[in-house]
């Protein structure tokens, strides 16, 4: 988004570290609201003639001035770019994806993985059973549940404090962190794989619990 608003207002593609500087204080005019739009432009504009010289530094002023001015007549966040930017995005790779699923379809999946990804436990059922292991952790303050699909998989409900320091959840291998995803591929290779496996591409051995 910075740099796009860059390419608008500037006359010339900057150097690095000028770019670097036109991006810090293009986003603190745009988003901040402590530190007024002339100090802005004044500590960037000293910060540029200390490092860069009068030159760039005149011309980092006439840059961040010319956004101030008119960057609500000139914002090229519309349209394809404003969707794009809206869902944080790159512009070209939410255009081929809308080209193999269409435009709805395709800013339903950009929405979707932004969204945090759920926390997953699965539960060895040769040390215990689901619903023992919900009622444990219960017990210590963690809310977790069930789910259909995959049978027997634990959702957290927030992180719970998990993790965390000294109250961290012990394992003690009756469960371990595995998406809902993973669990349902072990559940489908389940069916059909009798006798000895070799998994040639196997970490550590997470679906094995199954």
């Amino acid at each position: 988004r910075l740099d796009a608003w860059i390419d608008v207002f500037a006359s010339r593609s900057p150097d690095a570290w000028t770019r670097n500087l036109l991006r810090v204080a293009l986003y603190q005019l745009e988003h901040s609201t402590r530190v007024p739009d002339h100090a802005v432009v004044s500590e960037s504009v000293e910060l540029a003639k200390r490092v860069k010289g009068p030159r760039v530094a005149g011309w980092c002023n006439a840059v961040l001035r010319s956004w101030i001015r008119d960057h609500a007549a000139r914002d090229p966040f519309s349209g394809d770019m404003g969707r794009a930017d809206s869902l944080a995005w790159p512009p070209w790779l939410l255009a081929r994806l809308g080209r193999g699923r269409g435009t709805e379809a395709a800013e339903r999946i950009a929405d979707a993985l932004n969204e945090h990804a759920a926390l997953d436990l699965r539960v060895n059922i040769a040390r215990g059973t689901a619903r023992a292991l919900v009622a444990d952790l219960a017990r210590e303050g963690r809310k977790l549940h069930i789910l259909d699909d995959p049978r027997g998989a634990l959702a957290v409900e927030g992180a719970g404090g998990l993790f965390s320091g000294d109250n961290a959840a012990p394992s003690d291998g009756r469960w371990i962190v595995q998406d809902r995803n993973s669990q349902r591929v072990a559940a489908l290779a389940a069916d059909e794989l009798h006798g000895r496996v070799l998994d040639a591409c196997s970490g550590s051995g997470v679906k094995l619990l199954r």
